[in-house]
């Protein structure tokens, strides 16, 4: 005999349980998240290769950095790149509804204010301005504009 013959409801408790999985979590993404989650899979994608490059090449891309970064601080902030491109890619995979956006892209956008300051706050410690200091703010400003754009979609979910 199989197991089933033994427990007659053990095929519609499977069945009940699928079925709430499906009211609580949705199989296709909500469609207004669809610009959203391919703009989260670019960046995080840049952003996890930029990562990498930084953490196995520290000296030789630290030298292309706004300010100084010895060996050790360039892997920490390639680290720390790496969990920021995380969040995005997993975004961009997982985002099925709304109100799902608002805290990692309201994350996202502190983190990128914050480090938009930088240059202004430590204007005299800044070594190479031009391309590299060029590069890192537009960076930031594209992903502080990711990051509104996650807002204001979460904040859709109240209206609609």
């Amino acid at each position: 005999t199989t197991g089933q013959d033994d427990h007659p409801d053990w095929g519609q408790g499977i069945h009940a349980r699928r079925q709430r999985a499906n009211t609580i979590r949705p199989a296709i993404a909500d469609p207004r998240l669809r610009l959203l989650r391919g703009l989260s899979l670019a960046l995080g994608a840049v952003m996890l290769a930029g990562a990498i490059a930084l953490f196995a090449f520290p000296t030789d891309l630290g030298r292309h950095w706004p300010w100084p970064l010895t060996t050790l601080l360039a892997q920490a902030l390639a680290a720390w790149i790496a969990m920021i491109a995380a969040a995005l890619l997993w975004c961009a995979y997982d985002l099925r509804r709304t109100h799902e956006a608002l805290i990692p892209y309201a994350t996202l956008g502190a983190w990128c204010l914050a480090l938009l300051a930088l240059p202004v706050l430590h204007a005299g410690e800044l070594t190479r301005t031009g391309a590299p200091l060029l590069t890192y703010l537009c960076a930031l400003v594209a992903l502080t504009a990711l990051a509104g754009l996650g807002v204001a979609r979460a904040g859709r979910h109240a209206s609609v």
